[in-house]
Formats: structure tokens, sequence, C-alpha cells
């Protein structure tokens, strides 16, 4: 693909070929994946599940690529609609040992799910700052996207214990609405919030390299949208809402 229309912009020459982990390659995942990897980044891809014909209703995948594992589907994918380098794809749940890039976008549907992958972030980049001297020179985020069929929420963290405690508060289910199997998904929604992942990652990158004085970017720690009421709440601390009712 051509990235003549943005390859201009003050963002690209950082974002193009930086790797970023993504868990998950369903109702959020799957459009993040695209999004992130049209923009210039290269993608670690990991998924443990196959498509199931009831995904292709709210994920990127047509119906004859049922059966097939998301990862390879996705890489599949990913070579038909960008340019972009796959660094590779693990078909295994991540859990608290593996290792994830110092960015990373964490697409799963549970708590136990996120649990393991934000520790595996932070543990994967505190090894490598104690290795290395430059590591603080180079951006570390982790992105945290709660999908249902008409709501979405954002997290967004920096490697710090702050921001490491704070997220991990949000970890409980009590704020979240559980849906029936006929209304999770939908893709109007799924790409509206793969789109909000990839801002808030360009925006990040640009600042971080433009240092404090140039950063003009709008980064967001939080955010919440309701789609039957076009309600968005975005916020620059980590405070967690309660779904937007009207």
């Amino acid at each position: 693909m051509s990235y003549s229309r943005f390859k201009g912009a003050s963002w690209f020459p950082k974002v193009n070929a930086l790797p970023v982990s993504i868990i998950g390659l369903g109702g959020i995942g799957s459009w993040a994946s695209l999004a992130i990897a049209r923009a210039g980044f290269f993608v670690r891809l990991f998924d443990y599940d196959i498509v199931e014909l009831s995904n292709t209703s709210g994920q990127f995948y047509p119906d004859s690529f049922v059966g097939r594992t998301k990862v390879n589907a996705t890489t599949e994918l990913l070579h038909s609609f960008t340019d972009t380098y796959i660094l590779g794809g693990r078909t295994y749940r991540v859990n608290e040992d593996s290792t994830l890039d110092n960015i990373t976008v964490c697409a799963v549907d549970n708590f136990e799910a996120r649990r393991s992958a934000v520790n595996a972030w932070y543990n994967s980049v505190s090894a490598r700052v104690m290795t290395n001297d430059t590591i603080s020179d180079k951006p570390q985020l982790f992105i945290d996207a709660r999908l249902e069929a008409e709501f979405f929420e954002i997290y967004v963290i920096e490697h710090n214990s702050t921001s490491f405690a704070e997220f991990n508060k949000t970890l409980v289910d009590e704020n979240f609405q559980a849906a029936t199997c006929s209304y999770k998904q939908t893709t109007h929604v799924a790409m509206t919030l793969a789109g909000m992942i990839t801002g808030n990652l360009i925006n990040y990158i640009d600042n971080f390299y433009a240092g404090k004085e140039d950063s003009n970017r709008r980064v967001i720690k939080y955010g919440l949208y309701n789609a039957m009421y076009q309600k968005m709440i975005f916020r620059e601390e980590l405070k967690q809402e309660h779904y937007v009712n009207n």
C-alpha cells in the first residue's frame, strides 16, 4: 500500500516500523490490527482461538475464513490490506511470563486475561529497563480496550508503578454490563474503538519524541463511548465511569 496521503505527517517517521503487540484478535483486535498496521506500525499477533461463523458479524473475517486460527486469518488479511511487517503470530494464551513489546494493545474479553496481559507487559518492560539503560528513551505504553455492542471503554497506561496500580483497580467487573450472545459486537462501534486506539498510539508517540515543550497532541488515560446516545467521555486521568445512560 502507499503511505503517500500521510507520510508527511510529523508522526509517521516515528511510528513507521515501531513494534506493537496485539493480544486478542476478536471484535476489537481484528479491526485494531488493521488500523495500527495501516498507520505504519509493525505488529506481533497473539490469539489462541479460531474463527467461528458467529465472529463474522462483528469481526474482520469473511465466512471463508471460518475454522482457521485468528492469527493465521489476520496475518493473511493484513498482507492483503497493508504492507506492514508482521513480527510473528502466537496461538497460545498470554500469561504473566509471556514476552511483549514495549507498546502493547490488550483486546481480550475477560478480566483474567487482562490481568495476565498487563502483568506480562509490565514485567517485559521492567526486565528491559534493568538490562538496558537506553530503554527509557523509547515509548512504553499499554492500551486496554473493552467492548460491548454499542459501548466501549479504553484505558491508557504508561510504565510506572502509579499507573500500574491505578489500572489494576479497574480489573473488576462491577461496572461492566454483561451482554447477551446476540448483542455483543457491532462492526461500526468496534471500528470506532480501533480508530481511538490507533489515534492514542500516534499521539503518545509523537508527543514522546517531540518533548514536553512541543507536546500538543491529546492523549487520554480513560475514554468511554455510548453509541446509542452518541456520547463520549474522555479523561486525562485514569478514572473509571459507569456507562452513559443519557
